[in-house]
Order: C-alpha cells, then structure tokens, then sequence
C-alpha cells in the first residue's frame, strides 16, 4: 500500500468520525417550552395536532439547567412544522434583542428550520401578525443535523426540469425515479409544482417524499383546492379553466425548464383533475412563448418555449425509463426504491395505491408530447438532445450548525 493512498485512508476515517462525533443532539425533552397557551400539542410527535397561534402569541424556549447535555448548552436551531405559516414572525433572546425575522412574502416555509449564530440558551418566537398553526416544533444543539430535518432552499429561478404531480404521492407513483435520478444523482435542478394543495396533514406527507428523494428546492404549493372529478368536464366545473392555464404558464415562464413532465391525458386510473392538468399544459406549451397571452406573467417572468415535454403513458414517441440502475447518492438503492421509499412518506395513501412498474401504474413509461430539439433516439434519458453541464460530483452536502 503506498503512503499516499494510507494518508487518505486515514484521513477519510477522521473525517467519518468527526461527522458521526458531531451529530446535533435534538434537545427538545431537555428544553422547557412555554407559551401563553397549551404546548403539549406541538412536542407529541403527531401532525393531527396542532397550537394554534395569533398575533403578538408567543413560546419561549429554555434549556434546563438541571439536565446534563453533552457538550455546548447552547441552542443552535430549531424546526418548526407549521400547518399553516403567518404572516411574520420574529426570534429573539432573553433580553428582547432580534436574532432573526421572517416574512411570508419571501421564505417561510411549512417546515422552517431556523439556526441561531449566537450562544444562547433560551429564546421567544413570536408571531408578529397573521394567524397560524404549529403542528411540531424540535430543539438542536450544535453539531451536524440529522436527515431528517429539512433546511429547504427557495424555488429555482432557473429549472433543467420542471415536474407536474396533480396530487401529494403522484410525483413518486407516476413519475418514479425521475427525482432520486435527476435532482438526488444527478444533482440537477428539478423543480416540483403541484396543481392542488390538500391543506391538511397530506402536505406534510408531501414535503418528507420529497426530501427523501432528493429534492431540496421548495415545493410550488398552489391554492386550488383538492377535488376529486371522474371525468375532464367535471374537473372543468370544478375548477376554472383559464385560471389553471394562467398559473401553468407562469410555472413555465418562471423556471424556464429545458424539460416539463406531465401527466397522462386519460388520467393515469381516469381521475379527471389528472386529465384537466394534462390538457392544461399541452395547451400552454402552445402560447407560453406568445407575450399576447397572459399578459401579466410574461411582464413578470418573460417568455418561454420550453424544449421538450414528456407526458406519463403517451402513446408515441415512448421511452421506458431504466430506474434500477443504483445511485451512489443513495448508498447503491436504485431510483425505483427510493420512489418507493418517496411515497412511503405517504402514510395515509399506503393501503390505496403503491409504485409500480405496470399497466397504469408503471413508473417507467413517458412518451414524448413535444420536441423543439429534435426527436429521441437513444429514448433513455429526459435530457437527450439538451446540452446542460450536470455536476459531475456525487458528495452532497450536510447541514452543520455551530
């Protein structure tokens, strides 16, 4: 063995242990959390729950000093799962001094991790306005986060693809590997963007399916509501049509993607908000590029011509994605086990559906609708014909706080 492949062996064994050495411990039993109202909700481990919060309301946070933690006493984050977010909301220390703010309008998120730079061992979260719910809330000392915990980024400003699930779980049910591959291999920018928002425990669901698979951009969560429909005309009475192709091109002027992925047209089982999201962007594929239509959004963002667009089970133009392939992301599981393990976030739909590689449910399955590049040859890859520089490295970064 030479003496320069022995130096890295061992200093990578030093560097494995100081990562494991330093795991922030999550300090939550060792805090006394108060509020002028009753906590237990929000430290049970149940989304089901939840505090509810107005404006001026507070908790306050204090690390007992009766408990024996290991290493520095100090807080360093912590995690809040909102059910709904207010408007602004402040931390500060004991002595009433801002540690930091947050607005609505730019970043909260419904699961907001917030680390604190300064040594301190007790601090207020206060609502400054808006009503909200909070449904957990974690403390952390120093040290690297667990996995678990999200630290998500903003939305991208500029996408390589843009993925369409109608419903928390379709983004793993019928779109499969495409997130671990992509975003968590690949380390490309896939952006999600839902058509509905359940507005219940489901978004939570949501946000631990995504993490898990790699996607650390901030889901686009909209504000129709969830309805189920069994035709397109009656998602269409459902919901108003111009107002779901309106918030579709602005998705497509916004992010810009090189690749937009849809639904099937007959929606996957014939669920008919499935349609209506499908019909929608094939419609808005054909004027998103037009600055006559939806005036408003191509002020905004521009205008877009989005190069290509497959669609889940369209019938020409198919390709079979290979989603067994491991991923050295994650530890040699292949895109298809983690989609499994995406939608096993999905707590309450367990008993309805699962991934699959068949019929409807296959996965695998995409044609594609649309091409401004030419069309496929090879058929295994969303990206043929799309000259992007991917990030050829396959370390990903852990959250460390001091």
């Amino acid at each position: 063995m030479s003496k320069k492949l022995l130096l890295f062996l061992i200093l990578f064994s030093l560097c494995t242990i100081t990562v494991h050495g330093d795991i922030s411990m999550e300090i939550t039993k060792n805090c006394h959390i108060t509020s002028n109202k009753s906590i237990n909700n929000i430290i049970d481990g149940r989304y089901s729950t939840n505090l509810a919060l107005s404006e001026n309301d507070n908790i306050n946070i204090i690390i007992n000093d009766n408990v024996n933690i290991k290493g520095d006493k100090h807080i360093k984050a912590i995690y809040i799962l909102w059910d709904n977010v207010p408007s602004s909301f402040s931390i500060k220390d004991a002595s009433g001094n801002l540690i930091s703010s947050y607005d609505s309008k730019k970043n909260i998120f419904l699961h907001q991790l917030i680390k604190i730079d300064q040594d301190i061992n007790s601090l207020d979260l206060t609502i400054d306005s808006g009503n909200c719910k909070i449904a957990e809330i974690y403390v952390f000392s120093n040290g690297y986060l667990p996995e678990w915990v999200q630290n998500w980024k903003e939305p991208y400003e500029k996408a390589d693809i843009l993925l369409l699930p109608t419903h928390a779980d379709d983004e793993h049910l019928f779109f499969g590997g495409t997130m671990p591959y992509y975003a968590g291999e690949l380390k490309l920018k896939v952006q999600v963007a839902y058509l509905t928002n359940h507005y219940n425990f489901r978004v939570h669901e949501l946000l631990n399916g995504l993490w898990s698979v790699g996607i650390r951009a901030y889901p686009i969560i909209p504000e129709f509501y969830d309805h189920y429909a069994s035709s397109l005309d009656e998602a269409k009475q459902l919901y108003n049509e111009n107002d779901i192709l309106g918030y579709q091109v602005e998705l497509l002027r916004r992010f810009k993607p090189f690749v937009v992925i849809g639904h099937d047209l007959n929606g996957e089982y014939g669920h008919g908000v499935h349609m209506l999201n499908a019909h929608s962007l094939t419609k808005v594929l054909e004027t998103s590029s037009d600055n006559t239509m939806f005036t408003e959004s191509a002020q905004k963002y521009g205008v877009w011509d989005v190069p290509k667009c497959y669609l889940h089970l369209y019938k020409s133009n198919r390709l079979s994605m290979n989603w067994d392939v491991p991923l050295k992301r994650f530890n040699n599981k292949t895109a298809f086990e983690m989609a499994v393990i995406g939608f096993s976030k999905h707590i309450s739909q367990q008993e309805f559906f699962s991934v699959g590689k068949k019929g409807v449910f296959d996965c695998r399955a995409f044609g594609l609708y649309r091409s401004t590049v030419g069309e496929d040859k090879v058929k295994n890859d969303f990206l043929e014909n799309i000259n992007i520089k991917t990030h050829k490295s396959n370390k990903f970064s852990i959250d460390l706080i001091r």
